[in-house]
């Protein structure tokens, strides 16, 4: 409220706080009278009078203002959040995917983020494969002409041999040369010799024994299907030869009958494709089954098919779209958009009406939606470490804390379908957990302390959520998942509140809103606006200094916000440093300029110190609620005094002329600034002038008085009873009502009440009896020894005795009006 220098008043009770109080306090038999008035039995000066309205009231201010919602915003952001999150939902961005290929080292641990149950191709194909390729599936058959051949190399070869033997040329060589000539003969000279040495009967039964029947035992019995068989074959030989030979017979042969030896059997194409088929029909779908947090691949393993049809499953790497993912997720999304931003729109209108605050909801909310999806697939513990808790204190400190709550809900309900690929509840109830801790153990924003508590309560909330869903989902968890799962709450609890102090005071300034950190700054009185304040214009910082206590006392009453409305009252008066001495509480001894000027041009320069105001509190950059109280605190109240003193030069004035520019305050620390700064300039002139003494004498001899208290109580009889100044506040408060100030913020009957309570009780504090302290009283003789009154001096035997009464007065006050002293 605005302490400006008048002219001398009009009547002794006429307080000298020009602009809105000069002519608002009335003349003690004014107040005399109201209170001999009230005979209802309730005490006058707790009642403030509703005055009957019969215009309509005025619309809300910011019709006008830049970048002003309207319901079409709120529709459009419905349209675009729900777009946008589907997309971030189900179009598939993840960064490391490229890297996920068959034969190559994992570059990451990965874990299947849900239970999996599936048909595995890779896997079926596999068995398939091993099935039509397996050897019992294929068909052989003999092959005669072959068997043929070699059986008949093989007589031939012993016919050669019988020759040789019944030639009787006496010269060796020959027939050795001829044996050698043989075809395929792998015989050396020692086996030939042997051979040609032997008598008939050996030779007989070597050749009928040992070789024909060792060739026609593998070439017609065994299967030799490859060279491998046929390495096999000759491998065995001997072990079909038959034992009586001697060592050096069953090795020649060997060597005759090995060379012999040949695949025998052919396969049958058509009988063997028909069985790989009856085989790999035969073969069932391969079902894997994978377990929620299961480890897929491990940092440095090889990555096999299997594992990345796994990753495929799980929803880790890219999926090509289907119509029905992308249908379903949109329409979970728009519905869930729909609900909130129809809350917006009935519920929470400071926010859409705001683009910037409209803005920031969405903002915050695709934030954390596409942080999620960014780097959370593929991992397991990650996801209990995403500080959704986080985005519910945001919401709460810088919007409402019931919108904190429904967007809490809203972005578990999308983070729990997104990452578990289905409706799984475990994620959905750990974010919502500790995302409702963090909004309600935020209770003091301002206070760093506050922010750890907050972090350890979120940490026990989204662990306790976190085991408890374990348990309701089947599984007991053993002691090192139990250590994981409190390491990430730990993490969770104390990055959520890291993002929260960190990013809260940078996005208010960047979307207007303000802060309590910001308050906190604001209110230092280190603040080169303050300081200037206090220099240029003493009086107003006191005053400014008064009404704050005045102020913060009645909102915390009625649970508005009292560190924002002291921070107000600092900066409500700051407009008068461009002309300080235009006002009575910063002149000091000097002359009233206002005695030189028409009422009119006084009037201006009172009203200016608003704009002044607004111009250097731009200047400052200080928050928007701050700067609205400037023009709010005083509304569009009339400058009474100097509309009076005008009106008797003017009978046809136009008292519009004469009214702050406005707006009404809009909200409820606006309006509890008003009534304080109206309440404080009041009471001060008041009690300054005398009138307020004089009020309390009249009212405690009225006959009909409701006083709830009386001079009778203090020490002083001229000392301020709660009474006189309940009245004045009563008075004071009524008329901004009657003027229909408060019209336009959401005061109701029994805040009013309440602040006035508040402003009676703090006043009488301010405005409690004072006594005059006595001086020493004089020696009953000279004596220069130093003596306490009421005591025996050690050289007398008689006590002087000390006065039995103390002079009791008032500390004298000075009469802002005319500078004189007034007892």
């Amino acid at each position: 409220m605005d302490s400006t220098p008048v002219k001398p008043p009009l009547t002794p009770g006429t307080p000298a706080d020009g602009p809105s109080t000069a002519a608002s306090a009335t003349t003690n038999a004014e107040h005399a009278s109201t209170n001999a008035g009230n005979r209802t039995g309730q005490p006058a000066s707790l009642r403030v009078r509703l005055p009957f309205r019969s215009r309509p009231v005025s619309p809300l201010v910011g019709e006008a203002e830049p970048y002003k919602g309207t319901p079409k915003h709120v529709v459009l952001s419905a349209i675009i959040l729900t777009i946008v999150l589907t997309a971030i939902m189900v179009v598939p961005f993840q960064p490391v995917q490229d890297s996920i290929k068959s034969g190559i080292p994992a570059v990451q641990d990965a874990f299947s983020p849900t239970s999996l149950r599936f048909e595995s191709k890779v896997l079926t194909e596999r068995a398939r494969d091993d099935a039509m390729h397996d050897p019992s599936s294929e068909m052989w058959v003999q092959d005669a002409a072959v068997v043929q051949r070699q059986r008949s190399i093989l007589l031939n070869n012993l016919s050669i041999l019988d020759a040789v033997r019944n030639n009787d040329d006496p010269n060796p060589d020959p027939r050795r040369q001829r044996l050698l000539s043989m075809q395929d003969s792998n015989l050396t000279q020692a086996q030939i010799d042997m051979l040609l040495g032997m008598s008939d009967s050996d030779y007989r039964y070597w050749r009928d024994s040992g070789v024909i029947p060792a060739f026609d035992s593998i070439m017609k019995s065994r299967r030799v299907t490859s060279p491998a068989d046929l390495q096999a074959a000759r491998a065995s030989l001997s072990d079909v030869i038959v034992p009586s030979l001697t060592p050096e017979q069953k090795a020649t042969a060997i060597a005759f009958v090995s060379p012999r030896l040949a695949v025998n059997m052919t396969r049958d194409e058509a009988q063997t494709n028909q069985r790989r088929d009856e085989a790999a029909s035969a073969i069932k779908p391969v079902v894997v089954t994978v377990q929620k947090g299961e480890a897929i691949l491990r940092q440095g393993e090889l990555i096999t098919p299997e594992a990345v049809e796994k990753m495929q499953e799980a929803g880790l790497l890219s999926k090509e779209l289907s119509a029905q993912s992308v249908l379903g997720t949109a329409g979970i999304v728009a519905l869930l958009m729909l609900l909130m931003h129809i809350y917006i729109y009935r519920n929470a209108p400071q926010v859409w009406k705001r683009q910037k605050q409209l803005l920031l909801v969405g903002l915050l909310l695709m934030g954390t939606v596409g942080a999620a999806r960014l780097i959370l697939p593929g991992h397991s513990l990650l996801p209990y470490m995403l500080p959704v808790a986080a985005l519910s204190m945001l919401m709460a400190v810088l919007l409402t804390t019931d919108l904190a709550v429904l967007v809490t809900v809203i972005a578990s309900v999308l983070l729990g379908v997104m990452l578990s690929t289905g409706l799984s509840m475990d994620l959905p109830v750990y974010y919502f957990a500790g995302g409702l801790t963090g909004i309600f153990s935020l209770t003091r924003p301002e206070k760093v302390s506050t922010f750890a508590r907050a972090g350890f309560f979120i940490a026990l909330a989204s662990f306790s959520a976190a085991i408890i869903t374990k348990v309701l989902s089947g599984g007991i968890p053993d002691w090192y998942s139990v250590g994981l799962l409190l390491l990430a709450a730990v993490f969770n609890g104390g990055m959520s509140t890291s993002i929260t102090y960190a990013a809260f005071s940078l996005l208010g300034t960047l979307f207007g809103i303000t802060t309590p950190l910001q308050l906190m700054e604001l209110a230092h009185p280190d603040q080169p606006l303050l300081r200037q304040l206090m220099r240029e214009a003493p009086g107003t910082y006191h005053h400014s200094l008064v009404v704050s206590n005045l102020a913060e006392c009645a909102a915390e009453m009625i649970g508005a916000d009292a560190l924002l409305t002291r921070v107000c009252a600092y900066y409500h008066d700051i407009g008068k440093v461009a002309r300080p001495h235009a006002f009575i509480d910063n002149q000091s001894g000097m002359n009233n300029l206002h005695d030189e000027l028409d009422p009119r041009t006084s009037a201006q320069i009172i009203m200016s110190h608003v704009k002044d105001g607004v111009v250097l509190g731009q200047k400052y950059r200080l928050p928007r609620r701050v700067l609205d109280c400037i023009p709010q605190h005083h509304g569009t109240m009339l400058i009474k005094y100097f509309y009076y003193t005008a009106l008797k030069l003017d009978p046809n004035l136009n008292p519009d002329d004469f009214r702050y520019p406005g707006p009404r305050p809009q909200t409820k620390e606006n309006a509890i600034l008003m009534l304080a700064d109206g309440v404080e300039a009041t009471v001060r002139s008041m009690a300054q002038s005398g009138a307020l003494d004089k009020l309390a004498t009249d009212s405690a001899n009225a006959t009909h008085s409701d006083a709830t208290e009386g001079p009778s109580i203090y020490n002083d009889a001229s000392s301020l009873p709660a009474d006189a100044i309940a009245s004045v506040v009563h008075k004071t408060i009524s008329e901004r009502i009657e003027d229909g100030q408060l019209d336009e913020c959401d005061l109701t009957v029994r805040d009013i009440a309440r602040i006035q309570e508040a402003f009676v009780s703090m006043l009488k504090g301010i405005y409690h009896p004072r006594i005059m302290y006595p001086e020493a009283p004089k020696a009953a003789h000279a004596s220069t020894e130093y003596r306490v009154p009421g005591t025996v001096p050690l050289d007398m035997g008689a006590q002087v005795t000390p006065p039995t009464q103390v002079a009791q007065a008032r500390i004298p006050q000075v009469d802002i009006i005319g500078g004189k002293s007034a007892q």
